[in-house]
């Protein structure tokens, strides 16, 4: 044996012999004789080929100052016992340190293995005290992976199914069974064997199930297995907004929703220190984006994409220095379109009633029309001192253009000629406002927002226009309504903005992030998108809630 480590179980001998030896008055076993042996474990178990179990004491004594002459014995190699003297015999009050080795000097084969530890005495009234050691040298059970998460919207479909794979430590074989106590976690009744290559499919049920953490345990059990029952955890969470998994981890600075499974989205790469468009589109609406275009530019300018839209199977797309795309095939292809030849202005919104008319809005207060898709763009508005950022019609003929500097447009006319509206002073700054957004759902009801967080709304289509109180936010980026009701805002650092009464009241709701969140939008009050910086997508089958 090592000398190093023998010594050290010589000085824990000593200190335990002073201790227990000389003060110990409890002891926990005696007999008729003389002789007094603390108690100590005598089950022992290890995985084949290790690790052995740590080192442990008991202490023999007498039940008076007499003191007593003793041995102790076994019979195993596994088992090993000595006092401080190095001996298996002394004088009480002694102490014993015995240990047990699986692997030297003989590796232990899986299996039960006895001994027995015999401690007496050579007084006249001779006893013997015996206690037996029980050694198991067994397999134990493994789980991959150890422990299971399934996420999930509230009011979602079921998360995928996933696999569990456990194994032995040995390449002893044995069999187990899985038992779990909730109702929404299915594992199979059956009877496996360790090792199996097929692996144990795990389904999650989620209806009936609350937006929160839910939790369960797999109880994995053998008789053969030294580490039964072995627990793996199980959590399922559900979820107002759930992540997507984007293409691109880039800003996406759009989001629009053709049906509840057709989806497009547009943003920005740096590209050779220039920004280039992309867009990434889905068709089942929650599992898949897939990258459908790509604007790499060899110029020294940007080719930024800022406004996505669509009508049945033909969709618009802008951006930066006078980009217009088209497609009519659901965005598989793209074309360009050509604005005026003197217009290169950043394109930031547009919006069209149908597959013929529309309207582009963007820097220089520029404003152009369409009636036949976009084949052709004529000049509704220009002032070169505004910035033209949100859009929104509710017929051919009432719409809505904001814009930095207090800038709210109206037209009654389809554009041929745009109204400057009135707007509240600033409550907070007394600044003008820098409007981001604005969007309407019927002749009345709109609402406009932007920097510093602030909301301004109507109830009469812009004739007045009234200041909002909102939770405390930065700036504010983009707003959808269902209804003249039901509402959401977005904005920087992941601000997620709720109103179920028109923006009376607004309260937060908790999504995942910190990015800002650029763009929201929603088929009908329960089923919405967000995207944002870095390429983040996130969707709610609950309205939010």
């Amino acid at each position: 044996m090592n000398k190093r480590l023998i010594a050290t179980f010589l000085i824990l001998l000593s200190i335990s012999f002073v201790y227990y030896g000389c003060t110990s008055t409890n002891p926990i076993e005696t007999n008729s004789s003389q002789i007094i042996v603390s108690d100590f474990p005598q089950l022992f178990s290890a995985p084949f080929g290790g690790p052995s179990p740590g080192q442990l004491f008991f202490y023999i004594s007498g039940s008076s100052e007499k003191v007593l002459n003793y041995t102790v014995t076994n019979n195993s190699s596994w088992l090993h016992l000595f006092n401080s003297n190095q001996t298996l015999g002394g004088f009480t009050p002694d102490s014993i340190l015995f240990f047990i080795t699986v692997s030297t000097p003989q590796l232990l084969a899986a299996g039960i293995y006895y001994d027995t530890i015999t401690i007496a005495t050579d007084s006249s009234d001779k006893n013997i005290i015996q206690r037996e050691v029980v050694l198991k040298i067994g397999s134990e059970m493994t789980a991959i992976p150890e422990s299971f998460e399934f996420v999930a919207n509230v009011n979602g479909i079921n998360p995928s199914t996933q696999e569990l794979d456990v194994i032995s430590t040995t390449s002893l074989p044995f069999q187990f069974s899985l038992t779990n106590s909730s109702t929404w976690l299915t594992v199979p009744n059956t009877t496996y064997n360790v090792n199996d290559t097929d692996k144990i499919t795990l389904s999650v049920d989620i209806a009936g199930l609350t937006k929160g953490l839910h939790t369960d345990t797999i109880w994995l059990s053998s008789d053969s297995a030294l580490n039964s029952p072995y627990a793996v955890p199980v959590t399922v969470s559900l979820k107002s907004w759930l992540p997507q998994v984007s293409p691109k981890a880039n800003n996406l600075n759009d989001v629009y929703f053709r049906d509840v499974l057709n989806g497009w989205a547009v943003g920005d790469i740096i590209d050779n220190l220039t920004k280039s468009g992309y867009m990434i589109r889905t068709t089942d609406g929650v599992l898949n984006w897939e990258e459908v275009l790509f604007l790499s530019t060899t110029t020294s300018s940007d080719s930024i994409l800022g406004g996505v839209t669509f009508v049945d199977n033909n969709g618009w797309a802008v951006g930066s220095n006078g980009i217009i795309l088209y497609s009519n095939n659901s965005g598989t292809d793209w074309v360009f379109q050509s604005p005026p030849s003197n217009i290169t202005v950043d394109f930031s919104d547009l919006f069209f009633i149908n597959a013929d008319s529309g309207w582009i809005v963007g820097d220089s207060g520029v404003i152009l029309a369409t009636s036949d898709g976009g084949l052709n763009c004529n000049i509704q508005h220009v002032d070169s001192a505004q910035v033209l950022t949100g859009i929104s019609f509710v017929d051919d003929m009432h719409g809505w253009v904001s814009g930095l500097k207090d800038v709210i447009l109206v037209t009654s006319d389809g554009g041929q000629t745009w109204t400057k509206q009135t707007v509240p002073n600033n409550p907070i700054s007394g600044n003008k406002y820098d409007f981001k957004e604005i969007t309407f759902t019927d002749s009345l009801n709109g609402w406009a927002i932007g920097k510093l967080g602030l909301v301004i709304s109507t109830n009469d289509g812009g004739a007045t226009w009234g200041y909002q109180q909102i939770p405390q936010a930065p700036g504010l980026l983009s707003v959808f309504f269902a209804n003249s009701s039901l509402g959401w805002i977005t904005g920087q650092n992941g601000v997620l903005l709720h109103t179920t009464n028109g923006g009376v009241s607004w309260t937060n709701q908790f999504i995942e992030t910190t990015s800002s969140l650029q763009s929201i939008y929603f088929v009908g009050q329960s089923m919405g998108w967000a995207v944002g910086s870095g390429g983040i997508i996130f969707h709610t089958l609950s309205g939010g809630e």
